[in-house]
This record gives structure tokens, C-alpha cells and sequence, in this order.
């Protein structure tokens, strides 16, 4: 109430158009929980002059690193990094595959062997699904796309937000900004909001707004840009041959819009941009023309700069852990991610700063700036998490009514015929045919039973044999709901399915007293024709219980 009348008592007496404008300039981060990038001044406060003069060099160069962790791991393992973590005391820990409960007991147990406590991340670009079972998982942020209100996008990354803080998390290594201008990227593609660079812009600074408003830094992912690639970084490294001014105009200007909208962090992609930085063959990871002299100098980005993990094949294929860890960090990153060996690349900085190839001050900076954020995400009053409750906290309902708003609204009706549909759901001479499905479906079940109507399906191998057999069931009905299912964890932009599916999907397509429904992704449209004569057309854009 006393923001609402100072806001009032500021605008009274504007037009409507000046109020308008007014609002329009309103910083987002005057309802964040702190402006991000943090300035000088919280990198000397007496928190982080604590800790720092607190730190030895050997621990003080820890602290820019981060290790993986896993709760659905043997105990031999998750000993072998309790023992890793005890004797190197990282700045941050990056957890992956589990389940809540185990890997907050493994957080609690973890930090209690942490001097300086460490930062807890997590790429959670649909929430804590994206990693762990028994909890939420959102839209995939291709689904999120096609969502008119990005309120909405807020409002999830704020539940993400507090799901983490649940947690005992600190960063999430999201929201993922890349434009997806290459439907054959087999590693972006579904992760990314679409291919119109506004759109991506405006989606990503609406997820940032709901995490760092909310306490949980969020990161914006994978710089400058790993949208218009057929190559995936996991396997190899890969090549981008665009101009400099095409990157500005498109790769780059969703970076530069939530850069200077106060995003917090930044992870570099395991790329070469020969248009960036000419020497061949080096990864973006290791470019101080990329770090130090696009991101920093020339986009003015203040905040945590965060590689990829080191031991994608993009990068490890070609450089050692030692080799690496010592160039991300004279490039310019602040805190490298996964090496894949610790002791190694520890070992190879110290030996860096002995020689003056990293200059003690980076170190001493980039340290600051770790425990700046530290403090920014409460860590300076860190408490262990509480696993009573756990599962009832992350599955509340507003969560889960949020997931199906969410799914409802980013349901897109290509095409629509009401004469069809009424003739569906009157008729007695309708059927439902599911292909790519190897059993029930909720879809099916409800749909079924609803309508009574007859279902049939197909697995995505189907040969045929069955298909014929189908054929024929399905000539002896007036109309069909062909449900096109891609049932993969990961959707992919084409459809797995045996050619002979495939040609049966793009037969029935072609039927106008068809009604087509795609679980699948939304790139999977341009491996269909005849789609042109369909009369009713839905795209849900994955295969989840919500859509």
C-alpha cells in the first residue's frame, strides 16, 4: 500500500500517455531483492573482507571453481567428492540427477565440510524436473514461446525460485537465450524460446525477473550464442561462420538486452566465432577477445562470468584440465565449471600466479566477487536444509495449477474447423489413432472415455503389416483424432518414427475429416506434408500429462 500511494503521489496530475512512459523506464531491478551486477562496493563489505583475509591463496584460487555432484550416485561416489570438496574447499558445487531428499542431505552434508560455504547450482531451465524425480517439471521453454503473457514466465521462474531456496540452492543456470534459427541443433532446439530474437529477449528477461527477484541468481546461457549450430559442444567443437554484423543483429542482442536489465551471470558456450576472435580453433571458453574484450569491454557486463563444463568434448578434446582451467581464467571467467580434474587444473593456476601468467589481483578480484554473490544469496547466515516435508513443499498446488495454465495457454490451434469438431464429438463414426505410443496414454484414457469412441495405436516402429491392419479398421469411420506422440525425454526436431509411420502420418494429414494433434516438437511440422489440407491442426509441443 505505501508503494502503490508513492507511486500515486510521484504521478499525480501525468496524462495517461506520460504515466505510460514513465513506467516504461522503471528499472526491473527495482523489484529484485538487490541490483545485480554487484558493485565495488559489496565486493569490500565486511562479510566478504572477512572470508577473504580469512583465505589462503591455494583456497582463495579454490573458490572460482565448481564440482559436480550427483544424489542418485553410489556412496563410494558421493564419499569420493565429499573427500574432493573437504580437501579443495570449492566456491561452488553443481548438482545434476537425483532426488530432493537425498541431494539435500547431501547439500547439508557437503557444506558442513565447507569452511566458506559454497555456492549450490543447478541448470534448472524447467525447474527442478529438469534434474530431479518427484518434482515439477514446467514447459520446456519452446512450449513457453508460443505463451502471449510474459507475466506468466515470471510467475513460474518465481516458483523455480522458491523450489530452489527450498532446496538450498543458490544459482540456476537458466534461463537458456539462445535464438534457435537452425532447426537441426540437436542441443538448443526445444531449450530455447524460438527463433524471433524479440521474443527470446523479452521471454528471457521475464524469467530472470521472477529468480533474482525472488534470490536466486539466474544465468543466461550459452554466450554469444549456440542457436544456429549442427553441432553439439558436448561432442565436439563447434564453428560459427557469421559475420560480426550478423551476430550483433541476432545471436548477440538477447545478451546485450538482459545484460543491461541486470542480469547476474553469464555462462560461455564451448565455441569458435573465427568473427569474434581469428585464432583457430580457440573455444570462446578461452578467448579473452570473447571474455575480456566483447562481454566485458564492449557489453559492459560487471557480473559473474561462469564457463560451460570443462569436460564437454568441445573443449576437452583438444585441451588438458590444466590447460584449460589456466586460459578460462585469463580469458576472462570468473568461475570455471567442472573441470575434469581438480587437483590438476588447481595446481596449474597456482603455478600460473607463480609465474605472473595470472596476475594475483584477477585472482584476488574474481575471489571478491565469488563471496559478493555468496552474501547477495544469504550464505553469510547459511542454515541447513530441512528434509521434513520436502516432497509436500515442491508439489504444492499452486505449483501445479500453474504448470497446467502454463500448458493450456501455450496450446497452439493451427487450424480449426467447427463443422469437423461438431461432427466428432456427435458422430458415432469417430476414432482416435495414436502413433509413436507404446501403451496408454492419459490423452487416449481421457479422450476415450469422454467421447466413447474406439482407440487404436501404433508404436513408432510399426511395420507395415500393422500399418495395412490398421488401414482397414480405420476406413470403417467417417472421422479420425490422429494423436502424433514423440515420446523421447528430450523431443527431438524429427520425428523416430519407421518410414512407414512416417507415411502414414503424412497420408492421414492429408485427410480433411482428420483432426491432427502433435505431442511433439514443434520443428517435427516440417517433416509432415500434405499439412496444408488438414482442417484441424493443435500443436502442444511436448508429450507431458499437462498438455
Amino acid at each position: 500500500m505505501v508503494f502503490r500511494n508513492l507511486i500515486l503521489c510521484i504521478f499525480a496530475g501525468m496524462k495517461y500517455w506520460q504515466l505510460f512512459l514513465a513506467f516504461l523506464f522503471i528499472p526491473l531491478n527495482l523489484f529484485a531483492q538487490q541490483i545485480l551486477p554487484l558493485n565495488e562496493k559489496a565486493m569490500h563489505s565486511p562479510y566478504v573482507d572477512s572470508v577473504f583475509h580469512r583465505l589462503s591463496r591455494k583456497k582463495r584460487i579454490a573458490q572460482l571453481f565448481i564440482v559436480p555432484a550427483y544424489s542418485n550416485k553410489s556412496p563410494r561416489f558421493q564419499d569420493s567428492i565429499g573427500k574432493l570438496i573437504k580437501k579443495y574447499q570449492p566456491g561452488g558445487i553443481i548438482f545434476f540427477q537425483g532426488s530432493p531428499k537425498k541431494q539435500l542431505m547431501l547439500e547439508n552434508c557437503y557444506q558442513e565440510l565447507l569452511k566458506t560455504k559454497s555456492l549450490i547450482a543447478m541448470d534448472g531451465e524447467w525447474g527442478l524436473g529438469m534434474r530431479l524425480d518427484s518434482t515439477i517439471s514446467f514447459p520446456y521453454q519452446m512450449s513457453l514461446g508460443a505463451i502471449q503473457d510474459n507475466m506468466l514466465i515470471s510467475k513460474m521462474s518465481s516458483q523455480i525460485a522458491l523450489d530452489f531456496k527450498r532446496m538450498g540452492m543458490q544459482i540456476n543456470f537458466a534461463p537458456d537465450i539462445d535464438i534457435n534459427n537452425n532447426p537441426d541443433n540437436s542441443v538448443i532446439n526445444f531449450r530455447s524460446f524460438g527463433e524471433i530474437r524479440d521474443n527470446v529477449a523479452a521471454k528471457g528477461l521475464a524469467y530472470i525477473q521472477g529468480l533474482q527477484g525472488n534470490g536466486i541468481l539466474a544465468t543466461i546461457k550459452h554466450f554469444p550464442g549456440h542457436g544456429d549450430t549442427n553441432v553439439d559442444s558436448h561432442l565436439d567443437l563447434p564453428v560459427l561462420p557469421f559475420s560480426r554484423m550478423r551476430l550483433d543483429s541476432l545471436e548477440l542482442y538477447p545478451f546485450r538486452k538482459l545484460i543491461n536489465s541486470g542480469a547476474g551471470a553469464v555462462m560461455i558456450a564451448h565455441m569458435h566465432v573465427n568473427s569474434i576472435d581469428s585464432a583457430r580453433g580457440v573455444p570462446t571458453t578461452l578467448s579473452k577477445i570473447a571474455v575480456n574484450g566483447l562481454l566485458r569491454s564492449e557489453m559492459h557486463f560487471k557480473g559473474l562470468i561462469i564457463t560451460d563444463a570443462m569436460n564437454m568434448l568441445g573443449l576437452a578434446k583438444y585441451y588438458t584440465p590444466a590447460q584449460a582451467a589456466v586460459l578460462a581464467l585469463q580469458a576472462g571467467n570468473d568461475m570455471v565449471e567442472m573441470s575434469p580434474d581438480l587437483p590438476a587444473a588447481l595446481k596449474a593456476v597456482r603455478k600460473a600466479v607463480r609465474r605472473k601468467e595470472i596476475l594475483k589481483s584477477d585472482i584476488e578480484y574474481k575471489c571478491r566477487k565469488v563471496l559478493a554473490y555468496k552474501e547477495w544469496a544469504g550464505l553469510n547466515n547459511y542454515v541447513p536444509g530441512d528434509t521434513t516435508k520436502l516432497l509436500q513443499d515442491l508439489n504444492s498446488n499452486a505449483a501445479v495449477e500453474l504448470l497446467q495454465k502454463l500448458s493450456d495457454l501455450s496450446l497452439t490451434v493451427l487450424k480449426q474447423s467447427r463443422a469437423i469438431m461438431n461432427s466428432i464429438v456427435t458422430l458415432k463414426k469417430t476414432v482416435l489413432l495414436e502413433l509413436g505410443v507404446n501403451g496408454n496414454t492419459l490423452f487416449a484414457d481421457s479422450l476415450g472415455q469422454a467421447l466413447k469412441i474406439p482407440v487404436f495405436r501404433l508404436t513408432k516402429s510399426a511395420d507395415q503389416k500393422a500399418i495395412d491392419s490398421i488401414k482397414v479398421s480405420l476406413s470403417k469411420f467417417d472421422y479420425a483424432i490422429i494423436a502424433i506422440h514423440d515420446q523421447r525425454l528430450r523431443p527431438g526436431a524429427r520425428l523416430n518414427f519407421s518410414k512407414p509411420l512416417l507415411d502414414l502420418t503424412t497420408e492421414l494429414a492429408g485427410h480433411a475429416h482428420n483432426m491432427l494433434v502433435f505431442f511433439t516438437n514443434a520443428y517435427v511440422l516440417g517433416q509432415v506434408n500434405n499439412l496444408g489440407e488438414a482442417q484441424n491442426l493443435v500443436l502442444t509441443y511436448q508429450d507431458s500429462k499437462p498438455a
